[in-house]
């Protein structure tokens, strides 16, 4: 099966020079293709956009779609091993702050979910939420197979449309997570080094995590922090207890180096 690792740069100016490096780098590596979107997929804001990455690819193919904003440390093995008929996520925070997930949850996760929540069941479909961290996603990294899921982003678009695609408290996050838990996708929850939103505590060089995802920042400090990241592998090795792990029995983790 094709495999390739997509990013979306709607306009061209979200992929930092140095991010781009670490991808094409990952890709040289995995034996992938990368495909970089500069044009819109569809007249709406990029976080939907996502929903329609699949639509790029007429051949069945295993997609690895990250965020613009990310950075791949240089020896993360190959994601592509999996099976591409399983969607696999990383929960939103997994390994950061487990001790702050009940106020996390009760905050803007829940919030995001539950516009979703209602929305549905205002048509007559009834979704419910756990308080529970893994059944929360971080839209930053999805793996798949792009003619697997098509009914489920499909259906993902009917429902974004249907409330006009907000923007506010991440949307197309929430809507993710619900329909993942409430219907029957076969769904796999990797654990935080493969999407660590949590690098401010553990600094920049060398990275601690297979990647670091630099999300919710203003762009110009974004890419200062991009800047002083150092993606080379470190001397040790390093990947922290906390980002092996996530708080939940259903974790699927990949080949680790010396493992």
């Amino acid at each position: 099966m094709k495999r390739a690792l997509v990013t979306l740069n709607i306009g061209g100016n979200s992929l930092h020079p140095k991010s781009r490096e670490s991808f094409l780098n990952a890709c040289d590596r995995w034996q992938c293709e990368f495909v970089e979107v500069t044009k819109p997929l569809a007249p709406v804001h990029p976080f939907f956009q996502k929903l329609k990455v699949y639509t790029l690819f007429s051949e069945p193919t295993h997609i690895l779609q990250l965020d613009a904003d990310m950075m791949i440390r240089e020896d993360m093995p190959t994601p592509f091993e999996v099976d591409p008929d399983v969607m696999h996520v990383v929960p939103a925070r997994a390994g950061y702050c487990l001790e702050n997930v009940p106020r996390i949850i009760q905050g803007a996760w829940r919030r995001s979910c539950n516009v979703w929540i209602d929305h549905l069941a205002q048509n007559g479909i009834d979704c419910d939420m756990p308080d529970v961290i893994y059944h929360y996603l971080n839209a930053g990294f999805f793996l798949y197979g792009s003619h697997s899921f098509v009914e489920f982003y499909e259906d993902a678009w009917a429902v974004g449309e249907s409330m006009g695609f907000p923007t506010e408290h991440y949307p197309e996050q929430g809507l993710l997570s619900v329909l993942l838990h409430n219907f029957d996708i076969a769904t796999c929850w990797l654990p935080g080094i493969y999407n660590c939103t949590a690098w401010k505590k553990l600094g920049l060089a060398p990275m601690e995590a297979f990647i670091y995802h630099y999300a919710g920042k203003q762009e110009d400090y974004r890419r200062e922090l991009i800047d002083a990241t150092d993606y080379s592998t470190p001397d040790d090795n390093r990947l922290p207890k906390q980002f092996l792990e996530t708080p939940q029995d259903r974790i699927f983790t990949l080949h680790l180096p010396g493992t």
